[in-house]
């Protein structure tokens, strides 16, 4: 009896490569018994695949990495096969006073949801950190960098549309107002900015249960202190504007971000200064603990949403609407543009 030939493809060792330039590469199958299908498919996020004959078409779809495996007429499975998307170049989405970006955790899906929600108590956090990376073109009044409106934001300062380059953290009714100095972020930079919150803190110990990072240092609120509210929890659905959370507008059509977005990242844990600085332009580690949501800005298409990015099985897309509403809108390829390749902050 003659066992039946393994299936073998001219890929190599390290697998396919794709630029995302290219498109797609058509991998032979070398040797196997015929009527050759996908077994396992991979990732559909980041590859699309076409079997014809003796070739397998891979398509990409977007940068990252995934694997596939064929099957044939005699149930044979190939070893899988390594597929890597190289992007074009990283982009950035230009916001500038026209554009802002939101999501909804009650909108949150997938097979780990219930898993994720019973980590987080219904996403209500003891232990947070947001980041964001951006490049801050202009001043606003009260500009929105990432937050829940009338709960729990982080926003520009109000003197003379931020002349002063201020930051102020806000919580419900103003009860909770803490503002640094002068010149907290340049303008034109980019800039890694990270509030990471301790709900375990006391209520005036503000610059511990409040820590702000500006490209890994952190700043002290020094400027206003008002502390009349004791958060225990960061409830990520609560807040005006329909419990959004929202990068580049907040409440009415006036607290634009006024500048570009790069990548955001939630989580229900208390990231390190080390961490922050370590990941703050890539994220480095590979299934890092407590990571809620992660948005990557470099689509560098026209799209009406931005896909979670956290590789996990939860998912929560980040919609794009205009600064006057709400509403999706689809951002245009005009208005990306080209990020460094090297990390612009150290």
């Amino acid at each position: 009896m003659i066992a039946p030939k393994q299936i073998t493809t001219d890929a190599d060792e390290k697998g396919v490569l794709i630029n995302a330039n290219q498109g797609s590469r058509q991998v032979k199958i070398l040797t196997g018994n015929g009527e050759y299908q996908i077994h396992d498919a991979g990732d559909s996020k980041i590859i699309r695949l076409e079997v014809y004959g003796n070739i397998v078409t891979v398509t990409g779809r977007k940068a990252g990495e995934t694997s596939f495996t064929l099957i044939d007429a005699k149930k044979q499975i190939s070893q899988p096969i390594h597929v890597v998307i190289a992007p074009e170049k990283r982009w950035y989405m230009n916001l500038g006073r026209d554009y802002a970006v939101w999501t909804h955790f009650g909108e949150m899906t997938g097979d780990g949801l219930e898993s994720i929600k019973a980590a987080t108590n219904d996403f209500k956090l003891k232990k947070m950190t947001w980041e964001l990376v951006t490049r801050i073109d202009g001043t606003n009044w009260l500009q929105t960098f990432i937050g829940k409106e009338g709960y729990f934001i982080l926003r520009g300062g109000d003197w003379e549309n931020n002349k002063g380059r201020q930051m102020e953290l806000v919580g419900i009714s103003d009860k909770l107002k803490l503002r640094t100095g002068h010149g907290a972020f340049e303008l034109g930079a980019w800039t890694h900015i990270a509030l990471v919150v301790d709900c375990s803190k006391g209520k005036d110990d503000y610059n511990e249960k409040y820590k702000l990072y500006i490209n890994g240092k952190q700043l002290q609120w020094t400027d206003t202190h008002k502390t009349d509210i004791d958060y225990s929890e960061i409830d990520l659905c609560a807040g005006n504007d329909g419990g959004r959370v929202s990068i580049g507008k907040a409440s009415d059509n006036r607290r634009f971000l006024d500048g570009a977005i790069l990548e955001a990242r939630i989580w229900y844990v208390c990231r390190t200064e080390e961490q922050l600085k370590a990941n703050a332009w890539n994220l480095e580690e590979v299934n890092p603990e407590g990571l809620l949501a992660r948005w990557d800005f470099s689509a560098g298409a026209p799209v009406a949403y931005i896909e979670d990015g956290t590789n996990s099985d939860h998912e929560l897309l980040m919609h794009i609407s205009k600064y006057d509403s709400w509403n999706a809108t689809e951002f245009p390829m005009s208005r990306f543009g080209e990020a460094p390749i090297e990390v612009p902050f150290k």
